[in-house]
């Protein structure tokens, strides 16, 4: 077997090789696609759950209409962790996306949410333990329910009470100083 002599010839022969190579292997790759479905669907192909697992409608933060509240924000990562007498509850999921879990009950004053027993004026469900490793969607739908439920800026650390994950106070005050 001899070897063609030109460059070009070679060039063109590899290049000939390669184009097939890809071709075989997308051909390939489609047709198992085909044959073996995602075992985890993407979140658009399936309705949203919470982090208990029940279903969630996300909507825009603006159309939660929440109002500030007049106690502390409760956040944890489960929604047995947040009293039951706490409302508003929303959830924050990994995309940026919020759900609210438990709408407010009236508010005792128009422009305040009342204190519930627990001294939580409302609970936020975050999608991360560490708030560091928050999504940058998620960071800013976090900052914007926060927002949402405060009036005075800056939001003292105080305002905030971390329930069943562990957040260092620098973490909380990272957070908190992207509120403008």
């Amino acid at each position: 077997m001899s070897l063609p002599g030109s460059l070009a010839v070679r060039l063109a022969a590899a290049l000939v090789v390669a184009a097939a190579a890809i071709w075989l292997l997308a051909v390939l790759a489609s047709g198992w696609d085909r044959r073996h479905p995602p075992v985890q669907p993407h979140r658009g192909d399936r309705a949203p759950v919470s982090a208990d697992g029940a279903p969630v409608a996300p909507r825009p933060l603006r159309e939660l209409a929440l109002q500030p509240a007049s106690e502390r924000i409760g956040l944890a990562r489960r929604l047995a962790s947040l009293p039951p007498d706490v409302a508003p509850v929303v959830e924050v999921l990994p995309d940026g996306e919020v759900a609210l879990l438990r709408p407010a009950p009236g508010a005792a004053a128009p422009d305040a949410i009342g204190p519930s027993p627990s001294g939580l004026g409302a609970g936020v469900l975050v999608p991360e333990v560490d708030l560091d490793e928050l999504s940058p969607r998620a960071r800013a739908a976090l900052l914007g329910v926060i927002g949402a439920l405060t009036r005075e800026r800056p939001v003292a650390i105080g305002r905030i009470e971390v329930l069943d994950f562990e957040a260092t106070p620098a973490a909380l005050r990272r957070l908190l100083s992207w509120l403008p």
